[in-house]
């Protein structure tokens, strides 16, 4: 139960790994954000003030091999360097990886632009909070606020675009192998210009160079940009467009995002503890007990709210099966119905659809439904807001708190919410895995059974 909430007091923090990649939408300055769900909420700033962003540049150039392998797999940018890990195993072999060097058939030469671009804090002097957010919070409705904003507000954001370049080349002798690689390493920003482009471009091909490509977080540009090289010649082009696309100030992939909490707010933070600063009292401990019993509220109210999100999803994808997917024909339409064989018919686990074991049969999905039907979340939900068995509910929590006041009130003290946050985890792994439906193999019969 204490592994669900943060612990201590409120506090700014920093998101840089890979939960940015699991949002329903993008971050932006001032959005709401609770950090206990990683789920974003809404702006309840009426206006956000911010400069403009500033950039860090880097550019490296690496020979492929054992060493740049285990160096790039201790890199800390978990998502520059993690592109750029994806992009050399899609095209690198083991042994050419620097797993056995010596063995290797191939030269592969790593070149890589990458651009940070950051935001100094977000200036809450000059980016006011909402009119009907405050409204909220002045009016003591704080879980209604913190559900709407989340506990805490995106206080900065690090962007970064990257662009990366892989030379392949087969490996003949040490001295031409060295001698391209020289000519790429110091020509790199002059390919196709200059005295000695012919010679590069004759070695190239003598060597069968390829040249693999990948951008991420680039920017739009006004017209087609040419990011898609033949050869070096091109290579220079492409360059010069990706360093365009990277320095527009909307470009970027999100890969840190700075947090503070709301209850901490110059403009709310009056309002949130009003009567106790004005008698001079300490609103230390007070601040924390807001800040959990808020949350202890807040999930019991998410909690319940998925229970009857299951039961919509469930209604719908038992629907789905009968309706697209029937297994006999029916009274009205009987000759002209396709039925499917529930036995042969396959369904893919839409979080690992490349896994053949992990696929499900018509019959399966049939058998899982008889099981547990829709109405089977409601009665879950019934049971976690109302209790059962003599123990009280997740409602009966709620009501305490209010109670108590949500400034003073120790929930872990409280039978009944230490029983609902044991139950606010709501997983129902098959109908994320499996609904709505999706088939992979459809297998027809021409009878009923």
């Amino acid at each position: 139960m204490i592994c669900a909430l943060p612990g201590g007091g409120a506090h700014a923090g920093g998101v840089n790994d890979n939960r940015l990649e699991l949002f329903d939408g993008l971050p932006s300055l001032g959005r709401g954000y609770n950090i206990h769900r990683n789920t974003l909420h809404s702006v309840c700033f009426e206006s956000v003030k911010a400069p403009d962003p500033v950039f860090d540049f880097y550019y490296d150039f690496d020979k492929v091999d054992a060493d740049f392998m285990r160096r790039l797999g201790g890199e800390r940018n978990w998502a520059v360097d993690g592109e750029l890990l994806d992009f050399v195993q899609d095209h690198v072999s083991g042994d050419a990886a620097g797993k056995d060097p010596a063995a290797s058939s191939q030269v592969n030469i790593v070149a890589r632009i990458t651009l940070e671009s950051y935001h100094a804090t977000l200036d809450e002097s000059g980016s006011p909070v909402g009119k009907s957010a405050r409204a909220l919070v002045e009016e003591g409705r704080f879980t209604a606020f913190f559900n709407a904003c989340g506990f805490f507000y995106v206080r900065s954001l690090r962007y970064s675009s990257t662009f990366m370049a892989l030379f392949q080349f087969k490996q003949v002798s040490g001295e031409e192998d060295t001698q391209l690689e020289r000519l790429l390493r110091t020509g790199l920003f002059e390919l196709g210009a200059g005295a000695r482009s012919e010679e590069m471009e004759q070695l190239a091909a003598a060597l069968e160079l390829k040249i693999f490509v990948r951008g991420a977080g680039l920017g739009r540009a006004s017209k087609l940009a040419n990011l898609v090289p033949t050869n070096l010649r091109e290579f220079r082009q492409s360059i010069e467009a990706a360093a365009e696309l990277m320095q527009a100030a909307s470009s970027g992939r999100i890969t840190s995002m700075d947090v503070a909490p709301w209850i901490e707010h110059p403009d709310l933070r009056s309002a949130f503890f009003g009567k106790a600063a004005a008698a001079g009292e300490s609103t230390f401990g007070r601040t924390q007990y807001m800040e959990l019993n808020s949350q202890v509220i807040t999930a019991i109210n998410q909690a319940r709210s998925r229970w009857q999100e299951q039961y919509y999803l469930a209604s719908l994808c038992r629907n789905t099966l009968p309706t697209y997917y029937p297994v006999e024909k029916s009274e009205f339409s009987g000759q002209f119905d396709t039925i499917y064989d529930p036995q042969r018919t396959l369904f893919e686990n839409h979080h690992h659809p490349t896994e053949v074991g992990r696929r499900i049969t018509l019959q399966q999905f049939r058998e899982y439904f008889e099981k547990y039907p829709p109405t089977t979340f409601l009665q879950r939900a019934e049971k976690f807001m109302s209790g059962s068995e003599g123990r009280e509910g997740a409602e009966a929590c709620v009501n305490a708190l209010l109670k108590a006041g949500l400034d003073r009130a120790d929930f872990t003290k409280l039978p009944s919410c230490v029983a609902a946050m044991n139950g606010v985890d709501v997983q129902e792994r098959f109908l994320r895995n499996y609904c709505l439906p999706t088939p992979v193999t459809r297998v027809y019969r021409t009878t009923s059974p």
